[in-house]
């Protein structure tokens, strides 16, 4: 197979392009006309995803983005969309990438420059990241079975799937690189076009599970100088 062809095993690896998605001509997801706000998850796999959150399902004014890089854990959350569109209907056609009738999954990781990015795939599916482990007293974490290349974009790019729309919930759980991707983001976009965000971030006296991994105080600290003020569970825009 050529370089020209969309689909490719140089390298070692079938690779090929794919339409993932429907967007406008500014680049934004499409979304129903009734679409008020955003919600956007980064990092699904399989289980506690926004898709089957009250948060979500019970906002009707809301559309969903998800990525999750792991395909196999893309293909049971795009899975969803039929039983929802259809029941137990088998065998019917559901909209381009939609797990959701207000929802579309994306297989991408986020990262702080975005690209092809090393992905090291671990025994637990959600101990996958793009970063090196540093603590190895969880083994199930720090037993990688497989490198992948995986496509990544940058949470400034994922915000513009969200089109003029404000995104009123950010959940990151990318596995030790939450605070990167918010440190790699204009903090004047973030204050401007995010609500709320919560995000998977180490105890000030726990060892880092991932190479950077920074601690709960210095998260914090950069959070609120940016605007951002502590409720409950996550972090929430200061009015």
């Amino acid at each position: 197979m050529s370089e020209a062809n969309s689909v490719s095993t140089l390298g070692g690896s079938l690779t090929a392009r794919l339409q993932l998605a429907h967007t406008t001509q500014t680049g934004a997801i499409q979304m129903p006309a009734t679409t008020r706000h955003v919600l956007i998850e980064v990092g699904c796999s399989d289980r506690d995803t926004l898709d089957q959150d009250p948060i979500f399902t019970e906002d009707a004014a809301s559309f969903l983005i998800s990525f999750e890089p792991l395909v196999d854990k893309y293909a049971v959350l795009l899975g969803r969309g039929t039983a929802r569109f259809h029941g137990r209907t088998t065998d019917r056609s559901v909209p381009l990438g939609h797990h959701h009738a207000r929802g579309v999954v994306l297989p991408f990781a986020l990262s702080p420059r975005g690209g092809p990015t090393s992905f090291h795939v671990s025994k637990i599916a959600g101990c996958s990241s793009y970063l090196d482990r540093t603590d190895r007293s969880w083994a199930a974490c720090s037993n990688v079975r497989e490198q992948r290349t995986v496509p990544s974009i940058t949470l400034a790019d994922a915000l513009g799937l969200a089109g003029s729309l404000p995104v009123r919930y950010l959940k990151l759980d990318a596995q030790g690189a939450d605070y990167a991707l918010i440190r790699a983001t204009d903090p004047g976009l973030l204050r401007t076009r995010v609500e709320r965000i919560s995000m998977e971030i180490v105890a000030s006296d726990c060892r880092p599970l991932y190479a950077g991994q920074a601690r709960c105080d210095e998260v914090v600290q950069y959070m609120r100088s940016i605007g951002f003020a502590t409720r409950n569970d996550s972090m929430r825009i200061h009015s």
